[in-house]
């Protein structure tokens, strides 16, 4: 019958790599500034099936610097980490992706991309194949913010291309403060009548 000291020899063989478990928070991607980054990789996907399947470019970003006047502790820790932009592509005519669409404009204003980079028509990845290429190596500076989840407590960080309403370095409201930029259209309204406007309701 073996004896205790070899059973407790037995229970302490390593069957893993060892690890100081921590039971705390969930740290953040990064702390909430506005830093100079990379698009280091371009990945096409899609929203789950429950917000309908819509086609979804995800960015991964590296931060390579901080662009605040006198940057935290956290803020600096944050060089050199990846955080993801999510640009989804919603049907024509459907309001509830404008905030999406006003974030998607500035990046690419900033970055000189024109809007037919991408088909009027989006079925496949490979429509999403010279928006990639034009996006892939770019750089920019971007916003971090931070939501905590109320329901599981995840901390989410947010990528946004225009400051967010109030930023004061260090806010986190996750609204543009900037106007709306002018949308992206490939082709004007034809005119209603000979002189260029609208017709007069009746």
């Amino acid at each position: 019958m073996p004896s205790n000291h070899q059973q407790t020899n037995q229970e302490r063989v390593m069957d893993f790599q060892p690890v100081d478990f921590d039971g705390g928070e969930v740290e953040a991607d990064a702390a909430p500034g506005c830093y100079e980054a990379i698009i280091e990789e371009v990945k096409i996907t899609k929203t789950a099936e429950a917000k309908g399947s819509l086609p979804m470019v995800i960015l991964e970003w590296k931060l390579n610097s901080s662009v605040e006047e006198e940057p935290t502790a956290e803020q600096e820790k944050s060089v050199g980490a990846t955080v993801a932009g999510f640009l989804v592509f919603r049907p024509k005519g459907d309001k509830r992706g404008k905030m999406g669409i006003i974030e998607r404009n500035k990046l690419f204003s900033n970055l000189g991309i024109d809007i037919d980079v991408i088909p009027q028509r989006i079925q496949s990845k490979a429509d999403f194949k010279d928006l990639s290429g034009a996006l892939k190596g770019q750089s920019m500076q971007i916003w971090v913010t931070n939501r905590t989840d109320p329901e599981s407590g995840e901390v989410r960080t947010n990528v946004q291309y225009t400051a967010p309403k109030g930023w004061g370095g260090n806010t986190d409201s996750g609204e543009a403060d900037e106007p709306a930029p002018t949308p992206m259209k490939r082709n004007a309204a034809p005119a209603k009548n000979g002189n260029g406007k609208k017709p007069a309701r009746r």
